[in-house]
């Protein structure tokens, strides 16, 4: 699964915030050397110039990052809690992708723990206690949580 965060980072070091704030400062910077180049437009003033060239330059950086992050496409799963667990209630497979037609990488049986790392729609994403991970239905799994009964007794088969 793709990490969330170093996905919004393949473009940029900065959060959406700490973008729109450069790509404001810049842009102001740009239009205020802009105006200066008119009032002094007789004149040479190559740190002006300079100026100007850089802040066009940022701002455009900016602008091209921002726009980036309006239309880059959203992981289409829902990440869960470190300490999710579940366990498998029915015989069920380990697919290689969130569908029943996935190719299968394992079969489990009841009681097989599971750690579960994302949800996509009815489709688990989860790791098993030997480190093999794929997709589970939802169906044949029961999560295991802070509010377990402790009447409620688990064999746990590793």
């Amino acid at each position: 699964l793709p990490n969330r965060r170093s996905a919004d980072e393949v473009f940029t070091f900065l959060t959406p915030a700490q973008l729109r704030l450069a790509t404001l400062g810049s842009t102001a910077l740009l239009a205020l050397g802009v105006s200066l180049l008119i009032a002094y437009r007789r004149r040479d003033t190559p740190w002006l110039n300079a100026g100007t060239a850089l802040a066009a330059l940022v701002a455009l950086l900016c602008a091209v990052d921002w726009l980036y992050y309006e239309t880059r496409e959203v992981p289409d799963f829902d990440l869960l809690s470190p300490d999710s667990t579940a366990m498998v209630i029915e015989p069920t497979e380990l697919r290689a992708s969130a569908d029943a037609k996935g190719s299968v990488i394992l079969t489990m049986t009841p009681s097989s723990p599971l750690h579960l790392l994302a949800k996509r729609g009815a489709w688990c994403y989860a790791e098993t206690a030997t480190g093999v991970r794929g997709w589970v239905s939802s169906t044949a799994i029961e999560t295991i949580g802070h509010t377990l009964a402790p009447d409620k007794t688990f064999i746990l088969r590793f």
